[in-house]
């Protein structure tokens, strides 16, 4: 067993990484082409700077900054947003009736999924409000799906989610495939 992700990382060869990745059945949810291009992602990093393999897993990614208006003026990217989350759930997430309004400062983002509206006040700023990603996998959860969007760890101001059971998740933390946020907190400032 490994202390952690950072010394698994370093101790074994890309083929092996995959491998533990498919016995804790971490691809069991994709197409077989979504894992190809994973596997593609991951040998690409062991290659350039393997300790950040782990953003390599991810269903989607954005830049948490410039997700809201910089100008308060109530246009933002959540409608873009969603439909990415759409995207990256392979459309298990389908959402319909996409709608932003507001006031100054503060947006309502709407949508409907599965016959039920869900909104949601978002205070207008620049960054990415992660309590929209709890209400996304509220909605998923409500329409009894297993899977839900898991923030891999912080290593910038840009997010990675994967679209996992969280028993799959927990079973990849455990045996050290993706690190916890402390690890990578100490790793980048040591």
């Amino acid at each position: 067993m490994y202390k952690n992700y950072f010394e698994l990382i370093n101790s074994v060869e890309v083929d092996t990484y995959i491998k533990f990745l498919e016995e804790i059945a971490w691809f069991s949810q994709m197409t077989k082409d979504v894992k190809k291009q994973k596997e593609k992602k991951i040998k690409e990093s062991y290659k350039n700077n393997k300790k950040y393999t782990f953003n390599n897993l991810y269903d989607l990614a954005f830049d948490a900054e410039g997700v809201g208006s910089p100008d308060g003026n109530n246009i933002t990217g959540y409608p873009k947003i969603i439909k990415e989350f759409s995207n990256a759930s392979f459309g298990t997430f389908n959402p319909s009736n996409i709608r932003e309004d507001g006031q100054p400062g503060e947006v309502i983002i709407s949508f409907r999924h599965k016959e039920k509206t869900y909104n949601m006040m978002i205070e207008d700023t620049e960054w990415y409000e992660n309590s929209f990603t709890v209400l996304i996998n509220r909605v998923l959860k409500e329409a009894g799906i297993n899977q839900e969007f898991i923030k891999l760890p912080d290593t910038d101001q840009s997010v990675f989610y994967c679209f996992i059971s969280k028993e799959i998740y927990q079973k990849a933390l455990d045996k050290k495939l993706v690190p916890a946020q402390s690890e990578v907190d100490i790793y980048l400032n040591s």
